[in-house]
């Protein structure tokens, strides 16, 4: 894998971004710590104001994981400001981790990470819907693998994944067989309506506000391991840029899942298992440079080495 990196190769355009949960640090010193090295950080036990701002770092409780003491709370969550792929963001971002873990932060079995993306830019309806098709091709070929580089180090499903990030994938094979799939034009509303992936229970979900959506990416295991949650929130921006690009091979997406319908249709298992070569390949043709390449494909590998036996 190679070095954290200050510049990932992400249009300036591009915002994007990130929560971080972690246990048993005091929130009150862990505000403190960060203040005390100026990073612009708003702490409140309820981290999530009606009207945010995101110009600032949000640092709070969570009710999965924080635990009230006294006057004190152990554990929580920091959501960020609005990012961009820039070298004081990436600097920000190092330095907050670093931070968060000196100041006796750890990372439990029930904790999360997630990468928020604005995807504002789709929402006309011809680009939308190829963007949402794409999208649920991807979910319906390759979540399993998703999931299994969203692990970060090891093989490992946290506590609360059935909770707050879903998997899509059987939810998505069950529709299609009910609808026809490819005889279907309204993609988004499938997944909003249908399927309801705006709630906080998916992998993925969308929300929307005041005209604008945001894509939620759930699935990642928690870290404060600044080149971990580099990899989770570079792969995310550079796969939802492919699918709304149009730069992935569309085609040959839709033919595999049709496929994928017509095996669990006949009750074919293989399906949940591990796609590594085309997993493979997918990551090399979302990567923009050969440190991509690197760092998404060791990440993957090494959370699949770790897997002691396979499960469905």
């Amino acid at each position: 894998m190679t070095k954290y990196r200050y510049n990932i190769g992400v249009d300036k355009s591009q915002i994007f971004g990130t929560e971080i949960e972690f246990s048993e640090v005091s929130l009150k010193k862990l505000a403190k710590t960060l203040k005390k090295a100026k990073i612009d950080i708003n702490y409140q036990k309820d981290h999530h104001p009606k009207k945010p701002t995101w110009s600032t770092w949000y640092l709070g409780q969570d009710t999965s994981i924080s635990w009230d003491v006294g006057c004190d709370i152990l554990g929580g969550e920091l959501s960020s400001r609005l990012l961009m792929d820039t070298e004081d963001t990436w600097k920000e971002i190092k330095k907050i981790l670093r931070l968060t873990k000196s100041s006796g932060a750890s990372i439990s079995g029930c904790c999360s990470s997630q990468v928020s993306i604005d995807i504002s830019d789709i929402n006309n309806s011809q680009r939308e819907q190829e963007f949402y098709k794409t999208l649920i091709d991807i979910l319906l070929l390759y979540e399993q693998d998703m999931e299994m580089f969203y692990m970060g180090k090891k093989y490992f499903e946290r506590q609360t994944k059935s909770n707050y990030a879903k998997s899509l994938k059987k939810i998505l094979l069950e529709k299609a067989t009910q609808i026809k799939h490819y005889d279907y034009t309204n993609y988004h509303d499938l997944l909003v309506y249908d399927i309801s992936i705006t709630q906080k229970m998916y992998g993925i979900r969308i929300a929307e506000k005041e005209n604008s959506q945001r894509l939620e990416i759930r699935y990642p295991n928690g870290t404060l391991d600044e080149k971990i949650l580099q990899n989770y929130i570079n792969f995310s921006l550079k796969l939802i840029t492919a699918c709304k690009n149009g730069s992935l091979d569309q085609e040959q997406l839709a033919y595999l899942a049709r496929r994928e319908i017509k095996l669990y249709e006949e009750k074919n298992n293989s399906i949940y298992e591990p796609k590594e070569k085309a997993f493979t390949h997918l990551l090399e043709t979302i990567a923009t440079s050969k440190e991509d390449i690197e760092d998404f494909s060791h990440q993957y590998q090494k959370v699949k080495a770790s897997k002691k036996e396979k499960t469905i």
